[in-house]
């Protein structure tokens, strides 16, 4: 998808489209909880960390089932690394919001993964806003950045941590089919081949009939209960043996209210898998763009530090954290 960034015409009150769009864009699924009002303790691999072997989707149902096929796009990236092995995902998708009739807020995303045979990663995601995330789980280290900067390299603060944060980073296209499947129906669309992979292809067309929208238990998602699909379409490859999304391209014009007030949102996103089984081993960032742990140290670490050569180290007790 070849999108141009429209520049916004005027900006009214943006902040109150903000949850709006972060809910419509990469990050959705894990930002924002699920499309059907779930608790967090439900959402594995979206809030939490994922199970890593996931039962493979019926690839013949999900072609007509939207149940199944949305099964088949909310497989987090920890579950498509289990079920297909290293590879390759790169991604854009472009969100843009109207209020009668003039562009009042709009982004483009860029996303891209590596994940090679021993689990490391390199994910990055940069968009039209100058925000921007690139991460590296290399040997147990992490190395993280915003957009610009230095990396900092850490340990996990916990197990699932690097795969919460690729997922993350994977999620646009589970974040648009969620928003658009009230009104969208499906046709099998024949054999494709991805990268070598051989897969079955869904189409998506506009629904002859609306679906309502699901309730939303989550005050930022309220909105998503008003939301009407005007236009939808695009078609989804299935990996043949898994169900994985191989590639994506969706596209839709959605309606909806907020505070009192009526706005439009279209919907683009294309993504594609690649490079099956044949990605270098990843690297960490070269030395001169990492900085120190960002951990925490003891604050009489840090004084023994400072006064090294100039005074004899504290002396350490129980409520100190020294040895007990």
């Amino acid at each position: 998808m070849e999108t141009a960034l429209i520049a916004p015409a005027r900006r009214a009150r943006p902040a109150l489209l903000r949850a709006a769009l972060a809910c419509a864009i990469a990050a959705a699924p894990a930002a924002c909880g699920s499309g059907d009002g779930r608790p967090d303790d439900e959402l594995s691999g979206l809030v939490h960390a994922p199970k890593p072997a996931p039962a493979t989707v019926d690839v013949a149902r999900a072609s007509r089932d939207l149940g199944e096929l949305m099964r088949a796009a909310t497989f987090t990236h920890a579950q498509v690394g289990a079920l297909l092995g290293p590879h390759t995902v790169t991604g854009k998708s472009h969100t843009e919001v109207h209020e009668k009739g003039s562009v009042i807020e709009a982004i483009d995303d860029e996303m891209g993964i590596e994940l090679d045979a021993k689990g490391n990663f390199h994910a990055q995601v940069d968009n039209s806003k100058e925000y921007g995330r690139d991460v590296y789980l290399v040997d147990g280290w992490l190395y993280q950045r915003p957009r610009y900067g230095k990396f900092h390299r850490r340990r996990p603060n916990d197990d699932g941590e690097p795969a919460r944060i690729r997922g993350e980073i994977f999620g646009s296209v589970a974040a648009t089919l969620d928003i658009l499947a009230p009104g969208v129906d499906l046709t099998a669309g024949g054999e494709a081949t991805v990268a070598g992979r051989k897969g079955r292809v869904v189409k998506l067309s506009p629904a002859r009939e609306q679906r309502k929208a699901p309730r939303q238990v989550l005050t930022q998602r309220k909105w998503r209960e008003s939301v009407t699909v005007h236009d939808a379409g695009g078609e989804l490859v299935l990996d043949e043996k898994t169900g994985v999304v191989l590639r994506a391209v969706l596209q839709g014009t959605v309606a909806f209210q907020r505070e009192g007030r009526s706005f439009e949102m279209r919907l683009e996103t294309r993504q594609e898998l690649g490079s099956f089984g044949a990605v270098e081993e990843v690297a960490p960032p070269a030395p001169e763009l990492v900085v120190m742990e960002t951990q925490q140290r003891h604050e009489l670490d840090e004084r023994d530090s400072l006064l090294e050569g100039i005074a004899p180290p504290a002396a350490r007790t129980r409520s100190s954290g020294g040895p007990q």
